[in-house]
């Protein structure tokens, strides 16, 4: 039993607490698992976002405004982070694989980028890419350019 002081009398059993959402997993809009929450970030008494932990990546903060909604086991995302491409296979419109994204370059925090970076593997020169060549993006990447070899 909880004993409450208050003014107006809540069902705490209704009510969201900040200690559940740690440790949940957050999912991107497209359902990819963007990583775990590792904290709550609260200024003026209000949520502004939270701290995102990813394996092997670095951690991501998140504006309250890219919420979709918190699950029981889950916050969604209204949102798939940009910097989440990173790691994606790019394949040239004819389908040839190209490599792999390695870097986004960014001018501001916001969930937008301007260009990326390809490695092509080892002994290949890396490729920059404009976010207008992408032709899609899911599991891989598809470019609507076609890279020719003598571009490595």
């Amino acid at each position: 039993m909880i004993r409450q002081i208050t003014e107006v009398e809540y069902n705490l059993s209704e009510q969201f607490s900040l200690k559940k959402l740690t440790g949940k997993r957050v999912l991107a809009k497209s359902g990819e698992i963007i990583g775990h929450v590792n904290d709550v970030i609260i200024k003026d008494y209000k949520i502004i976002g939270i701290l995102v932990g990813r394996k092997l990546k670095d951690d991501m903060f998140i504006d309250r405004k890219f919420f979709d909604s918190f699950r029981e086991n889950a916050v969604l995302l209204s949102i798939n982070p940009v910097v989440c491409i990173e790691g994606l296979k790019v394949f040239d419109h004819n389908g040839r694989k190209i490599g792999t994204v390695t870097t986004i370059i960014r001018d501001s925090p916001k969930n937008e980028f301007d260009e990326f970076i390809v490695n092509q593997g080892p002994l290949k020169k890396d490729l920059t890419f404009k976010k207008d060549d992408i032709e899609s993006i899911s599991e891989n990447m598809i470019l609507k350019i076609e890279v020719s070899n003598s571009d490595n």
